[in-house]
This record gives structure tokens, C-alpha cells and sequence, in this order.
């Protein structure tokens, strides 16, 4: 035996000191505790360097050391080895000691249960997730003899056709519709009624045939008086197959023409007929619903006044008066004749002849009197004419009665009817031609005819009646716009119904975007329909490109189960039964976690209700509660008779209808459900235009640390700016929440950022209804709040690579890569947070086999290539009045450009 002064003898190493055991200290905030008593190294040390000074402390062995004389320290002795082996299971005691320990807090756990169990203890409960939405558009079948609408129940199911590695998804539509065979292109109104008569100075005509050119006369009607105006310039729209006429001045006003305004008296009922249509409908404003109500009190159908309406349109001309036009230009009989005074003596004054006889006589002139100031209704020498009322200066055969004559003097007009015309030979002014005659009456508001001077009067005449086309309505649709007239009459539309509306940008030229709208209000004005919005539209809109599908039906990912839980039994308390088909289907709801559970239980053919815990109910209610444990697996539990009714004992008498299916994986593609499983009398098909949206996943254990705090800190209230972020990012669907103080016009506003939980901006309409009604519930009336989505900012980077030389190349680059899709991709990244090139050099550099970056351009995608330092990226603020949304900027996975240099 050696002693511990002279190490160098202890050839056992049973003298070496019992190692010390730091005391433990976690300091708050760590992501792991540290709780070990030891390892195996230091229980096995521990263990050896107590066997020499090791004491009996009872009996008659006590203050003995019977381990004392034990001098081997060798492993395969049998007494080291049984403190070897004691070493070992102490090291795994304690390990897992230590994982039970962390598994006890919400920050250190790492299972799934038992962060579940843990926010259970403060009511909890971790959020299952929801079901995408969609929209669906039915096709009706339009077939002859087809009834031209169909009816489509609610759960009525369609599945998608999935791309390669994925499964077919389910939809069922959350309520009944009934669709329409012309709802699928409702158009919104291109063009109002042209009101001639008010005083225009410009016309618009059907086609491109009108063959007007400047200077040729166009005159307004409105049967009894008449105004006219020259061309001052045309220009034909070859695309719209419209012509538009400039007149060079305003004509005057007629007064209008309009529909009969006299009331039509009827009995009891009002008759289904043209009159009635015109004084009721054409000549009315209506709320939808009162109309309704109209229609059902005199039995009218519905479908027989949109037809009616339909032809109304169709045959009556867009235009409030008749437009003409004058083909053939020329002057009155007479205005060719030669200056009266250059007339030989003998046609004025007369002259002296010798007769037969040769006997002088006087001969009087033909033309003793001037005709330099004779008006179109008198001879040369002032005498009426009496066949016509004047004459034109040569034959236009084509004209005829019932035409229109149009007399110019000095720039002012006169437009008289054709009551009759004469052909014939004439001889006067020293002039004989075959001319035209015409005789007309003399509107109201017409010049005198003879105030037209013969000299200097333009006559126009074989009139032509134009075809004027509805007057063209503003050429875009603007942003923001909430109603929406349509150019037709559509009854049968609902109040929340959704209808997609489709168009082209006006502020991007070739791109057609679909977007949903939600039915806010609906009105009939003069025959035609106007629809109100929920919300004004995402883009300016191209008007002539612009379409409404009303034959949409919402539907929701899940597919309905129906079975049978098992048999009550009232000797048990907190009877349990688990669903069969797991996942269960919660649908997006207004409620404080986004989402409602699509249970439905009965027993004995009653419906029970879900609460949210047993705590508080009565012995006798008949509730449960739904528990979904770490493998998705939904559990119902019911009460012990004190909280919570017992079930009843029977047989098989515990049923439920649910549906099954649920997150991410029902984000299907626009245009992929197809499939449908029962096809309704009627429908033909059915599609997506719009990409599902509003799906989340079960909620992951990373953000279930965060939320499950919540219901503690704000006790389901909305209090300060905190809250409105932390309620956001607890609603399922929403992947990222940002709130910020705003003020505007001294107003002080909360504004809040939201963005989906795939990544994507919130545009579902729905879904925001459903956010915006879970925040009313919780938070302050008073406070003024905004909610908004996002907008998405991509970056592009162009860099050179040196990799080191033991490193395969491709690999490196593809890990470059790789690492920097994952460092600035949706879940790492913030509103409003910038990128710099220090930070996108640091992200490559980190990156094993990589000997140095030279970044040569960091851009936004929408930019030239350039090397900015920093690209900015802005949280919401307020511009001009208005609130800008807040900014994301990503890397674009499709921007970056990795190269390889030497190193």
C-alpha cells in the first residue's frame, strides 16, 4: 500500500482523490436544462475512490471498513465490474432523469405530448390546424333541350388530379347552389344610352362602314325637331368595330325623349306584360329583396322577365334620338346664274323689233327685275313658285319623300322633312336644266325658308339614318372599385354568395388575374343589375376584358365520414372513443384558434356538443371534448356525471359524422379538381381557376412554445399592440403577424401584417372575414384597426465561388445554394427586414469547401443587375393618405448565379 505523497508507487490508483461534482446552475433562458447527478465516467471514479475509506454505519459491523483490504482496481475483477456495471445503468438513470426533467418545461421539451400536456395545464390546447378553402366553378350543361341550370348540393365532392408524388385530394362544397347556364361570363356594363337630344359634340356609330368624312352634315332628331352640325373628324376602332364622329360644335339641345312615364293603373295584381315590365322594372329602382318579394306577390317568373329584359335589350337601339346623314351636296337652281346687272339691256330693260309688218314695237325685257337677293321660295323676278317650295340645281333622283332636306346659310342650319318632290325642266335665271323639286314642312324651330338666299344657300340632301352604338363607359375598371353594374338584368344572385371575377390589368398589359368577391348587397336599377362587394377590387381592370363567374360554390378539403363509435356505457365515467380515420377536418371559423371541428356526435340519435373542457359543465349536459394526441388521432371524451353527463348505456348508440382530411396537402394547383365524385343533374364540369388557400398544419411544437402562453398572458383579450400580433400568429392559417403603431389625420390606428402559413399573401376572402370577426371578439371596439397582407420583394445575386480543391465542386455550389434558400426563405425572415451583402457573403462563406465569395450583384428581381449593399424592405407606413403594406423581401430561388473561380 502506497501513500497518496508518493503518486508515482500508486500503482492501483486507489489513493486518487474523489472527484468533485460542480454544483448544477441553469441561468435562465436556455433551450436545454442541465440536470445530471453524473456520468458513467464520474460514477465509476466516484465508486473507486470510495472503496478504501468506505464505513458500515449500523450493526455490528459499525466504524468497520470492510472494502479496505479490496487493494485490485482492475476491471475484470468482479467486484470492479459490478461498479462498472453499476456505473452504467447510473448513467442511463440519469440521462433519462434529465430528458424528464426538460420534458417538465414548455421551453425545453422536445416531445410533442408533452408540450401538448403541458399547455393543457393552463387550457391550452394545441392548435389541430385547417382545412383549405377553394373556389369551384360549375359548368352547366347548355346542350338542346337542356333545362340551362342545375342544382348543387352542399357536400357535394370533388377530387383533384395530383401532380406526380402526391395523392388525390378531396373537396366537398360547405353549401348548396344553384348555378346557371349564363352565369359562367356575367359582363359588366360596357356602354350607357347616348342622349342625343341633351346636346352633343360628339356621336358614336355601329361598324366601321359609315363612310362620314369631315365636312359632311349630320343632323340630331327627336321626330319633331331637329338639330345638325358638319364632321370635323372620324376615327374608326377597328378592334371594337365602333366609329367615333367629332362634330365641329355642339349641337343645340332637343329635350328628351324619354319612356313613358304615365302610370298604368292595375287591380289587385299586376299582369305580366310589356307595360308592366316598362313601369315596374324599366322605369324603377329595387333592392334585390323587395323585387323578390314583387314577384312572388303577382306571380311573376323570374325566368320569363330576365328573357324579357334580355330581348328589351337586344332590340332597343343604345341611343336617346336618330342621327342622319345627308349623302349629296349641292346648291339651289339659280346660284349659277350670272350677275343680273352683266345681263344684255335687251333682257332687262327690253328693246324695240320691227314686226312682220315692219312696224316698230316694244319688246319688254325677260328679266325687268334684279335676282341678285331672291330667296329659294321665289322665281328670279320674286314671284312664288307654286310646284314646289324650291328647286335644287340639277336632278337627284334618289331623293324621296319621307327624307330629310337640310339647308345651310351663313353656318346655320335648317332640317325640314320631304313631303314630296317633282322632276322636272326648268327655265329661269337664264338657266334650263332638269331639276328636283321639293316640297317640305317647316318644323317649329326651323328658319323661314325664305330666308334662304338662292345665291348662297348649301342644300344636303338623300338622307341616311345612322346607327348610333351605346356610348363607351370608362376605359378601365380602377382599383379599389366595390360595385360592379352588370349589362344585363340577373335575378337569383345571393346576398355572401362568392363569384370569381376575372380580367386583364390595366397597369399590367397580357396579365389576366382571377380574384374572389363576396356578395355584399344587390340592386336593380332601370333593368339593370348592380352587385356590391365585401371588398374592392385587388387591381385596375381593362373593362372590355372583364368577366364575373357566378356559378361558384366555396368548398373546403375533408371528406365526410360516417361511422359508429361504440355502445354508451352509464356505470363509466370519461368513456372514450377514437375516430377511425384521422386527420380530423377543422374548417376555417371566426373562432380564436381559426378553426371549427366537423364533428358531429349523437347519441341515441341526439346531437351533443363539443365544449372546450369539461371544467364547468353541469352533471347533466351532454358535451364532450375533443382530444387530438401526438399522432393526429382525435379522442372523445365524455363526463363523469359531475362534469359532464355520462353516456347513456346502449347498444352502438354513440355515432359520428366527420370529415376527414386536413393542412398543407390541400393546397391544390388552380385547375386541378376535376373529379367529381357525384355529378348533379345538369352540371357538365367543374374546375378550380383560383389555387386552394387558408390551409395550416397541425400546429408544430417550435410555435406552440410561443402560443401556448397566450391565453394566460391576455386572458382571451386584446389589449395592447403585443396582442394583436400574438392572437394573429395563434390563428390557424397565419404563418407570420406583425403589428405597428400608425397615426392618420390624428387618428391612432393598430395596423397588422398577416401572412399565410404557407408563405403567401392573405388574398382569400373568406378567410379574412373569419380573421377580422375572431379580432372584433377579443379586442377594444374603440381602437381603430387595419389588417393587411403583405407584399413580396424577391432578390437576385450573382457571386463568384473559390472552392477548395479536396471538395467536388457541384457539391459545393449546390450547398451554397441550399443554404441560401434556407437562410432567406419565409420562416426566417421578417417584414421590413433588409438584406445586406455582408450578410448574403456570410451565409456562403459558412458553407464547408468554400475559400472565399466575391459577390459581383445583389438586386431586387424587378431591377437592372447591380451591387447594392443593402436592399431595403419596409414595414407598413403611411403614403399620401394611405397605408402601405408592409414588405417581405425573399431570395428568388430562380435568381441565383453561382461561379466557379480559382482559388
Amino acid at each position: 500500500m502506497t501513500t497518496p505523497l508518493d503518486p508515482g508507487l500508486d500503482n492501483c490508483g486507489c489513493c486518487e482523490p474523489e472527484p468533485v461534482q460542480p454544483p448544477i446552475y441553469n441561468r435562465p433562458g436556455l433551450p436545454a436544462l442541465a440536470y445530471r447527478a453524473g456520468t458513467y465516467a464520474t460514477f465509476f471514479r466516484r465508486m473507486l475512490s470510495r472503496i478504501s475509506t468506505f464505513t458500515l454505519q449500523d450493526g455490528d459491523f459499525s466504524g468497520s471498513r470492510p472494502l479496505a483490504n479490496l487493494a485490485t482496481r482492475s476491471q475484470d475483477d468482479p467486484s470492479i465490474a459490478l461498479m462498472d456495471a453499476s456505473s452504467v445503468m447510473a448513467d442511463v438513470l440519469t440521462f433519462y432523469q434529465e430528458r424528464l426533467a426538460n420534458e417538465g418545461f414548455l421551453r425545453t421539451a422536445v416531445e410533442r405530448n408533452s408540450i401538448l400536456e403541458l399547455a393543457r395545464e393552463i387550457g391550452y390546447e394545441l392548435n389541430p390546424g385547417v382545412a383549405a378553402t377553394v373556389f369551384l366553378a360549375f359548368t352547366v350543361e347548355d346542350a338542346p333541350g337542356a333545362p340551362g341550370m342545375a342544382s348543387v348540393p352542399a357536400g357535394t365532392r370533388v377530387k383533384s388530379i395530383p401532380p406526380q408524388g402526391k395523392l388525390p385530394q378531396t373537396f366537398e362544397t360547405s353549401t348548396a347552389v344553384t348555378v346557371h347556364k349564363g352565369w359562367n361570363a356575367l359582363l359588366p356594363r360596357l356602354s350607357q344610352e347616348q342622349n342625343l337630344l341633351s346636346g352633343i359634340g360628339e356621336l358614336y356609330l355601329k361598324g366601321t362602314g359609315s363612310n362620314l368624312k369631315t365636312g359632311d352634315v349630320v343632323f340630331i332628331s327627336n321626330t319633331y325637331d331637329y338639330a345638325a352640325a358638319h364632321v370635323d373628324q372620324v376615327d374608326i376602332d377597328s378592334t371594337d368595330q365602333i366609329t367615333h364622329v367629332t362634330f365641329d360644335r355642339t349641337t343645340a339641345s332637343l329635350g328628351g325623349m324619354p319612356i313613358s312615364m304615365t302610370a298604368i293603373a292595375y287591380g289587385d295584381k299586376v299582369p305580366f306584360n310589356a307595360d308592366a315590365i316598362n313601369q315596374e322594372i324599366l322605369q324603377k329602382t329595387w333592392e334585390d329583396d323587395k323585387l323578390n318579394a314583387f314577384l312572388q306577390a303577382n306571380g311573376w317568373d323570374a325566368q320569363a322577365l330576365m328573357d324579357s329584359l334580355a330581348l328589351y335589350r337586344q332590340e332597343k337601339p343604345a341611343v336617346n334620338g336618330l342621327a342622319y346623314t345627308l349623302r349629296t351636296r349641292l346648291g339651289i337652281f339659280g346660284n349659277t346664274a350670272v350677275k343680273y346687272d352683266s345681263l344684255p339691256t335687251s333682257q332687262r330693260f327690253g328693246e324695240w323689233i320691227n314686226d312682220s309688218s315692219n312696224t316698230a314695237q316694244f319688246k319688254a325685257g325677260a328679266y325687268p327685275a334684279t335676282w341678285e337677293n331672291r330667296d329659294i321660295t321665289t322665281d328670279s323676278q320674286g314671284t312664288a313658285l307654286s310646284t314646289a317650295n324650291f328647286y335644287l340645281e340639277h336632278s337627284v333622283p334618289a331623293v324621296q319623300a319621307g327624307d330629310y332636306a337640310v339647308l345651310e346659310k351663313a353656318g346655320s342650319f335648317g332640317v325640314y322633312p320631304v313631303t314630296s318632290v317633282l322632276e322636272t325642266s326648268l327655265s329661269d335665271y337664264g338657266i334650263s336644266l332638269k331639276v328636283t323639286g321639293l316640297n317640305v314642312s317647316t318644323p317649329f324651330s326651323a328658319p323661314a325658308l325664305d330666308s334662304f338666299p338662292v345665291r348662297t344657300t348649301t342644300a344636303y340632301v338623300q338622307s341616311e339614318l345612322l346607327t348610333p352604338s351605346g356610348l363607351p363607359l370608362a376605359a378601365q375598371l380602377e382599383k379599389g372599385a366595390s360595385s360592379l353594374e352588370l349589362d344585363s338584368f340577373i335575378f337569383g344572385l345571393q346576398v355572401g354568395q362568392a363569384v370569381l371575377f376575372t380580367g386583364e390589368r390595366a397597369d399590367a398589359d397580357g396579365q389576366v388575374v382571377t380574384e374572389p368577391l363576396i356578395i355584399k348587397s344587390i340592386s336593380h336599377n332601370y333593368g339593370l343589375t348592380t352587385l356590391v362587394f365585401e371588398t374592392g377590387l385587388s387591381y385596375p381592370y381593362k373593362r372590355s376584358t372583364a368577366s364575373l363567374n357566378a356559378n361558384v360554390a366555396v368548398a373546403t378539403h375533408g371528406e365526410t365520414v360516417s361511422e359508429p363509435l361504440g355502445s354508451g356505457d352509464g356505470s363509466q365515467v370519461h368513456q372514450k372513443f377514437t375516430l377511425k380515420k384521422p386527420p380530423l377536418t377543422y374548417t376555417p371559423a371566426p373562432s380564436p384558434s381559426g378553426g371549427a371541428s366537423t364533428l358531429q356526435l349523437r347519441v341515441n340519435n341526439l346531437l351533443w356538443d363539443e365544449a372546450a373542457s369539461l371544467y364547468g359543465l353541469a352533471p347533466n349536459d351532454q358535451d364532450y371534448i375533443i382530444r387530438i394526441d401526438n399522432d393526429g388521432k382525435a379522442t372523445v371524451i365524455f363526463g363523469d356525471g359531475l362534469k359532464g353527463g355520462r353516456l347513456p348505456t346502449g347498444m352502438n348508440n354513440v355515432t359520428a359524422v366527420y370529415r376527414s382530411g386536413i393542412g398543407l396537402d390541400g393546397q391544390v394547383d388552380a385547375g386541378s379538381l376535376t373529379l367529381l365524385s357525384t355529378r348533379p343533374l345538369g352540371v357538365r364540369g367543374v374546375t378550380n381557376p383560383l389555387a386552394a388557400s387558408g390551409a395550416a398544419d397541425p400546429e408544430k411544437m417550435e410555435k406552440a412554445r410561443g402560443n401556448a402562453p397566450l391565453t394566460v398572458r391576455t386572458l382571451d383579450r386584446i389589449v395592447s399592440r403585443d396582442d394583436y400580433e400574438d392572437f394573429a400568429r395563434a390563428f390557424a392559417g397565419i404563418g407570420k403577424a406583425q403589428a405597428i403603431d400608425l397615426w392618420n389625420n390624428g387618428n391612432h390606428i393598430v395596423h397588422l401584417t398577416v401572412a399565410a402559413a404557407d408563405g403567401t399573401p392573405i388574398t382569400d376572402v373568406k378567410f379574412q372575414k373569419n380573421f377580422m370577426a375572431a379580432l372584433d371578439a377579443a379586442r377594444d371596439p374603440a381602437q381603430l384597426v387595419k389588417v393587411d397582407t403583405f407584399t413580396r420583394l424577391l432578390f437576385n445575386l450573382v457571386a463568384n465561388i473559390a472552392v477548395d480543391r479536396r471538395y467536388i465542386t457541384t457539391d459545393v455550389l449546390n450547398a451554397v445554394q441550399t443554404a441560401l434558400i434556407g437562410a432567406f426563405a419565409f420562416a426566417e425572415r421578417s417584414f421590413g427586414q433588409p438584406v445586406t451583402s455582408a450578410e448574403v457573403i456570410t451565409v456562403m462563406q459558412k458553407v464547408d469547401g468554400v475559400v472565399y465569395v466575391d459577390l459581383t450583384a445583389l438586386y431586387l428581381s424587378k431591377q437592372s443587375p447591380a451591387l447594392n449593399q443593402i436592399l431595403s424592405s419596409s414595414i407598413a407606413h403611411g403614403f399620401g393618405g394611405t397605408v402601405q403594406p408592409a414588405e417581405l423581401l425573399l431570395i428568388n430561388p430562380y435568381g441565383i448565379t453561382l461561379q466557379e473561380v480559382s482559388a
